[in-house]
């Protein structure tokens, strides 16, 4: 049913202004409806309204609908204000302000760094303390001490599944300096058990370090951009970080390109891409009318009708609803990112063929081609000749003849 009434209205708008206008649009009159209602009584305002006259309430209904398109229409016109405002654009207008709004996204940054540049040690650091004491002479281990080696290794490493910092702290501050005191006294041979059970435990530790470190190094490429794009909010980050990669990868401007690859792309990439936009649009849309609604809540419904805990609860839910809405719209550009990433790998080679550009035979030749092609659409440079491919027949490339 509601798929046949979005085909009807889509027939007279577009449905992804249906959804990331039209509909936040009907939201936010609702809730000022209802508020409205509430303040003056619902049952009064229903009084009141059954007392006008048919026309009156054609002309209030009329007028209801004309201020619903005039918001949506609205709110489509200030889309890129939108997105720029959640990107945190204007962040730099807050003066002092600024750089503490930014301040999670650095250490957000800074703390995937440090995890992406750590590497897989712990079995080495394991060889390197046992093998200067091991020896295989010397008494045999009682095999008490061997137990109770074996039991504290069970510890760690069930101390580790709960806590990987706490683990790797016992590893190498406690187990290890064990181990080297109990290879000192004993035959290295009559401890093997103890080793091979260490050795396993720093193995595990060491893979997760490492899917830890790829975790981490991913992410930093989704997202956040080059040096120097350092965004405040994650979502400007993410976007920058989908125009960088195109550049990042194969030297194109994405600035510039995405536009060229987007008319190339097909299939269910390209599909993927307009849900997730439409969700991203609707989202922060969202998220702009309910941060509003929580202003005009704090500011201006005192004004109107003194009761602060009512006005207090309407802003906090306002707000918690705009946070909520714009973490659904983080979501939604990860996914589109995803998508239009995926979407760039399988056709920017099609985006060079409709620019009639020969096809490359090598990676760093397609890197050089796109610089050339990227010099000549950015600043008019054409200095350095290319050839272009000859344009193919009406009836498409010509077949090879056999042998």
């Amino acid at each position: 049913m509601i798929a046949a009434v979005l085909d009807r209205i889509g027939s007279f708008f577009d449905r992804t202004f249906v959804v990331s206008a039209v509909f936040p649009a009907l939201i936010a009159l609702f809730i000022l409806g209802v508020t409205t209602m509430t303040v003056l009584g619902f049952e009064s305002s229903f009084l009141w309204f059954e007392s006008l006259s048919g026309a009156a309430k054609s002309a209030i209904m009329t007028s209801t609908t004309g201020s619903l398109l005039l918001l949506a229409f609205t709110l489509r016109a200030l889309r890129a204000n939108i997105l720029s405002l959640w990107c945190g654009q204007y962040v730099a207008r807050l003066g002092a302000l600024g750089p503490l709004w930014g301040s999670g996204q650095r250490n957000r940054h800074a703390a995937l760094r440090e995890t992406a540049r750590r590497r897989a040690d712990v079995v080495e650091l394991l060889r390197q303390r046992i093998t200067p004491v091991w020896t295989p002479i010397g008494p045999e281990a009682p095999q008490a001490t061997i137990e109770q080696l074996l039991q504290a290794i069970a510890r760690v490493e069930a101390n580790y599944q709960f806590s990987r910092e706490s683990g790797h702290h016992q590893f190498r501050g406690n187990l290890l300096p064990r181990l080297v005191i109990v290879f000192k006294q004993y035959n290295g041979h009559s401890l093997v058990r103890a080793y091979t059970s260490a050795n396993e435990l720093a193995k595990t530790m060491d893979a997760d370090i490492q899917i830890a470190a790829q975790t981490a190094d991913g992410d930093l490429d989704l997202c956040f951009g080059p040096a120097g794009t350092m965004r405040p909010t994650r979502l400007g980050n993410i976007v920058e970080a989908l125009d960088a990669y195109p550049f990042r990868r194969y030297g194109i401007e994405g600035s510039i390109f995405w536009p060229y690859l987007q008319q190339v792309m097909t299939g269910s990439v390209v599909d993927d891409m307009r849900d997730q936009r439409t969700l991203l649009d609707l989202g922060l849309t969202l998220a702009t009318v309910f941060t509003v609604l929580s202003m005009i809540a704090w500011f201006g419904g005192p004004w109107i009708w003194w009761d602060p805990f009512f006005w207090l609860s309407v802003g906090v839910a306002s707000l918690f609803f705009a946070w909520a809405f714009y973490l659904i719209a983080v979501q939604a550009a990860l996914a589109m990112s995803r998508a239009m990433r995926a979407g760039c790998d399988l056709f920017r080679l099609e985006a060079l063929h409709q620019l009639y550009r020969t096809h490359p035979a090598t990676f760093l030749e397609e890197r050089t081609t796109w610089q050339q092609v990227g010099r000549l659409a950015v600043y008019g440079d054409f200095t350095d000749d290319f050839a272009l491919r000859p344009r193919e027949p009406a009836g498409g490339p010509p077949a090879e003849a056999n042998p």
